[in-house]
């Protein structure tokens, strides 16, 4: 067992909350937290030096407790005797704070904005960690990243598109990470964790062509002389004037989905004869290039841009890879995967532990152990 003894407490409050906790465990939190609550009264004639020392013994008895499960009168004589130290009022402070920071000593934070840029001779930017203002100059253009975090490209307006030095530049988001960039031509580009655009520094020619991986979600400036491409996967194309929409192309996904919001795209494979989509459809490409159409929530499929985690009636494998790629956990099974479909709503802004919490309502009962998420 872990010698932690904090690390200990934390556990057996998890466990707890997600139901896996042993009759035992659970009846030692019960007396641990029902003891604290009994004193309201803190008070200020310990010394710094006697508190944490109070509060040493506390972990060492919890520890020994955890290590050699008691039995009910065990229990009770334990809170017993620590009820003189109590009578002095610290250990409820001790206890505010203490199990506060211990629930989150085993908690997630959720992902945050960072991405990795890569310039045209290859050498990269780490951009969460970059300054505002211009980063770099690519042909006739400056990159720069915004006071809002968003990287954006300013062309030389003394110089045509048609004469400007054209570079490549792809922005790579890692697991845990999203960011926003504004293309040369205006368009808008999200991307979502472990994702990329590569896309030119400057749009010259007939088409503005940019390549994804990943997801990604698209607002497209208008421009009807010049079609926007979206390359996904060396195989699908969508095509669009301006639209906004939203591709979801991981591999472990097992299809390429294609999500119109607004306008009109037009979604093609070598394999299957074209297919345009109107707002409110999404288009599936499987593995062998075959194209299918439904209607779906919009709001569902775009829900991660707007910073929240969406399921309608998703399997647990599809709400498992959402919370792996965000979160930066290895899902692992314990027993027989959970069946059937699960749905709810929670922030992406917040620690795992609470859509753990979500999750349990319909319940998926899981357990976060380091950098693993343990599903029973």
């Amino acid at each position: 067992m872990n010698k932690d003894p904090q690390k200990m407490l934390a556990k057996l409050i998890r466990k707890n909350r997600r139901g896996l906790a042993s009759s035992e465990e659970a009846t030692f939190l019960d007396k641990y937290y029902s003891y604290f609550e009994r004193e309201v009264k803190i008070s200020d004639s310990f010394s710094q030096e006697e508190k944490e020392a109070l509060e040493n013994k506390i972990f060492r008895e919890i520890r020994a407790k955890m290590e050699n499960p008691p039995v009910r009168s065990g229990i009770s004589v334990y809170f017993r005797k620590s009820y003189r130290y109590a009578a002095a009022g610290i250990f409820i402070m001790l206890c505010v704070g203490a199990l506060l920071l211990l629930e989150k000593a085993n908690d997630i934070s959720p992902g945050s904005s960072k991405a990795l840029l890569t310039l045209d001779d290859g050498s990269t930017i780490v951009l969460e960690k970059a300054g505002t203002g211009t980063l770099a100059t690519q042909g006739n253009t400056n990159i720069i990243k915004q006071e809002s975090g968003l990287l954006a490209y300013d062309a030389s307006a003394s110089i045509s598109v048609d004469d400007e030095i054209v570079g490549t530049n792809t922005i790579t988001t890692p697991l845990g990470g999203e960011y926003q960039v504004i293309l040369p031509d205006g368009t808008k580009a999200w991307l979502n964790a472990a994702s990329s655009i590569k896309y030119p520094t400057a749009f010259k020619g007939k088409e503005r062509v940019v390549e994804i991986a990943g997801e990604v979600y698209l607002e497209v400036s208008k421009d009807v002389t010049k079609p926007f491409i979206v390359k996904v996967n060396g195989m699908t194309e969508i095509k669009v004037l301006g639209t906004h929409f939203n591709i979801n192309a991981y591999p472990d996904e097992g299809v390429i989905k294609t999500t119109l919001l607004e306008g009109s795209v037009q979604v093609t494979n070598p394999s299957s004869a074209p297919v345009t989509l109107s707002p409110g459809q999404q288009s599936n490409t499987d593995s062998e290039g075959r194209i299918f159409v439904q209607s779906v929530d919009i709001e569902a499929v775009v829900a991660w841009k707007n910073g929240t985690f969406q399921f309608n009636s998703l399997s647990i494998d599809e709400i498992m890879r959402q919370i792996s790629r965000w979160y930066k956990v290895e899902v692992v099974y314990q027993n027989t995967k959970p069946q059937g479909e699960y749905s709810g709503i929670v922030s992406r802004n917040t620690n795992l532990s609470e859509v753990l919490d979500m999750l349990q309502l319909s319940g998926i009962k899981c357990e976060i152990e380091g950098e693993r998420l343990l599903v029973f």
